[in-house]
């Protein structure tokens, strides 16, 4: 019936742009979401617009929707332009990287090959997201999934190294990452083409101040642009 076709389409179409930006701007607003991450190391508006994609995405069975593969790029609106912190992170890409919801894989313990379970992501555990820096733009943010293996209580994260490299090649490939420097133990990771660029770099330099210039470089140069 048309009446129940225009509820549907209504629904379906509750989650734009508009609706989006007003979402986050809303939060980077609220002092009390302020306090809870002002120590959180990504923007705040990055903070807030993730917090808005779990909400109205993950939390309502919609990922498909609204992710490509393991990534979601934050729209830009109508009404970002009078949202400064809105405008800012226009075009930032935020990956949830769980292997299980993007591609119904699972994977097996490094240790003894039985499947891990899945835990939780580190920003529903503690409200933080995982940079990967780029040389051309701004860093990516992720929400990454833990996984620990039930019979002999290993522990790994969906970017780890030893993680990316069990996968199918063309599954990892949807992580923008290079596997060979994707360390367990690191705050940051670098992408592929960041990674191509540097190991170049350092060949001839061994600097790593010059490759840190760049990197901050090309976020200011994507600012002002």
């Amino acid at each position: 019936m048309p009446g129940n076709n225009n509820n549907v389409n209504a629904e379906d179409n509750s989650f734009l742009p508009n609706d989006f930006c007003t979402a986050a701007t809303r939060k980077v607003s609220d002092p009390e979401f302020q306090k809870q991450h002002k120590k959180t190391k990504a923007p705040t508006a990055t903070v807030a617009a993730a917090k808005v994609v779990v909400e109205e995405t993950t939390n309502k069975n919609k990922f498909d929707e609204f992710f490509d593969g393991l990534t979601m790029t934050i729209p830009p609106s109508k009404k970002m332009h009078s949202s400064p912190s809105y405008h800012s992170i226009c075009g930032v890409k935020l990956l949830l990287v769980d292997w299980k919801k993007s591609f119904g894989i699972d994977v097996c313990c490094p240790n003894c090959n039985n499947a891990l379970k899945q835990d939780r992501a580190n920003f529903l555990k503690n409200k933080t997201l995982f940079p990967v820096f780029h040389i051309t733009g701004p860093p990516s943010w992720c929400m990454v999934m833990s996984m620990q293996c039930t019979p002999c209580c290993v522990r790994c994260d969906a970017n780890d190294g030893i993680t990316l490299n069990s996968l199918p090649a063309c599954v990892a490939a949807a992580h923008t990452q290079e596997t060979k420097h994707a360390l367990n133990n690191r705050n940051l990771h670098l992408s592929k083409s960041a990674t191509e660029v540097f190991d170049l770099l350092m060949t001839t330099h061994g600097n790593g101040e010059i490759c840190s210039r760049l990197l901050c470089n090309t976020i200011n140069r994507e600012h002002l642009n």
